[in-house]
């Protein structure tokens, strides 16, 4: 029985076809579903959460580094690494003839349902700020011809100088975001037309910092001596 061409050739392309179906299905691309990955984003760093600091310290990194993504540089404003100001930053985009400043109080919400954030209107009042950068001025901390200018800016409500008050929303999984909220000259922060960081860039660095921080604490845990922990459960429990 003589066997056509086309018969052939019909088996040959069946043949390559499943060859390639088989190399298809084994080199598909990954498919994953996203909404789980992002139930919880704090999940991997939960622990660290139990003080203020703690929680204080992670949403002033998330705003650094939203605002270094948009192109502004932070100046060090903590020579203790908790206190003076929370945020001072600086940009000049390009072809501008003067810098921008940007003077931050971070707020950051991980528990609970309140969305009300814990504020004092004194720490950004014009006097208040004034005098901290007065503070940082004498401890050669920030230089002194930078901070004259910032306490020029705050002083006469200048062109491209604001005082904002960021609240970072991150307890109710899956929709985190920042709310902007404008300060006066008092401190009062308003509640009317603020803006908000929220979407797939605040949440991709929210991501990234989480893990990140986790595995610092997590690095830090392993270093520490039974002794050690005592000694720090004991300074907690005081």
């Amino acid at each position: 029985m003589a066997i056509s061409w086309e018969l052939l050739l019909m088996v040959a392309g069946a043949i390559v076809l499943s060859a390639g179906l088989f190399y298809w299905i084994r080199k598909r691309p990954v498919a994953i579903d996203v909404s789980q990955l992002h139930r919880n984003r704090l999940v991997s760093a939960g622990t660290q959460w139990a003080g203020t600091d703690s929680k204080g310290n992670f949403g002033e990194l998330l705003t650094g580094l939203y605002l270094a993504s948009k192109g502004w540089r932070q100046v060090p404003t903590q020579p203790d690494g908790q206190h003076n100001i929370d945020g001072l930053f600086v940009r000049k985009k390009p072809g501008a003839l003067f810098h921008e400043v940007l003077i931050t109080e971070t707020k950051t919400i991980v528990d609970g349902t309140s969305d009300k954030p814990h504020y004092k209107e004194r720490q950004m009042s014009d006097d208040g700020l004034t005098k901290r950068l007065g503070d940082l001025k004498k401890v050669s901390y920030i230089d002194e011809k930078a901070a004259n200018e910032v306490i020029r800016g705050v002083a006469r409500n200048a062109f491209l100088t604001k005082k904002i008050l960021i609240v970072h929303h991150l307890n109710h999984p899956g929709e985190e975001h920042a709310r902007i909220h404008s300060i006066s000259k008092t401190g009062h922060y308003s509640n009317k037309g603020h803006d908000r960081w929220e979407g797939e860039d605040y949440h991709l660095l929210l991501d990234a910092a989480a893990i990140g921080v986790s595995r610092l604490v997590l690095a830090d845990r392993k270093k520490e001596t039974p002794q050690m922990r005592v000694e720090k459960m004991a300074g907690e429990g005081s």
